[in-house]
């Protein structure tokens, strides 16, 4: 399990937020800018043109969209800095990861997947062939990593609590 790597993954889906915000924040201006220039250059014929009232509709319309769209960026840009913030920046000796490589390489590649899909989600829908391809994939590589925890009873101590969707329950020694 490589922390450094999903760190590096959230701070990289981070930068692409924020690369967004800022693009949607310039074509939000814009299109204001766009809307003033027109109401100044035909106030007449906005009075008196229904076509004019139509295409002035259509561009506030997009001004809304616009600023929707970059509320709802910056919100998944918010939500990544919080799931960024419980991430530990250092592994404590007590979370080493296992020896077992086949385990470690089952889990690698489970957190992998999810990162993957992570990032497609940053970019798609729920309803996307890829984020459901991907969810596919998750789920395969979750049955014999499943069945790999359930014959050891416990999940590895170097797997957050946050990632663990077997239900076992363990204690510690």
């Amino acid at each position: 399990m490589n922390l450094g790597s999903n760190q590096q993954d959230t701070e990289g889906a981070q930068r692409f937020i924020d690369q967004q915000i800022g693009e949607y924040e310039l074509k939000l201006r814009k299109a204001e800018i766009k809307v003033a220039n027109y109401r100044r250059k035909h106030a007449v014929q906005l009075g008196n043109s229904d076509r004019n009232v139509r295409s002035m509709e259509a561009a506030e319309s997009l001004l809304e969209q616009l600023h929707n769209e970059l509320q709802a960026v910056t919100w998944q840009r918010n939500q990544l800095s919080v799931r960024l913030a419980t991430v530990p920046k250092h592994l404590s000796i007590d979370q080493a990861p296992e020896t077992d490589p086949v385990r470690a390489g089952m889990e690698q590649q489970l957190l992998a997947l999810r990162s993957e899909l992570g990032q497609l989600l940053t970019q798609f829908t729920d309803r996307h062939p890829d984020i459901i391809a991907s969810r596919n994939r998750i789920a395969q590589s979750r049955r014999p990593n499943e069945q790999s925890l359930a014959q050891s009873d416990c999940p590895p101590p170097s797997l957050p609590a946050f990632l663990i969707t077997s239900g076992v329950s363990c204690s510690s020694p």
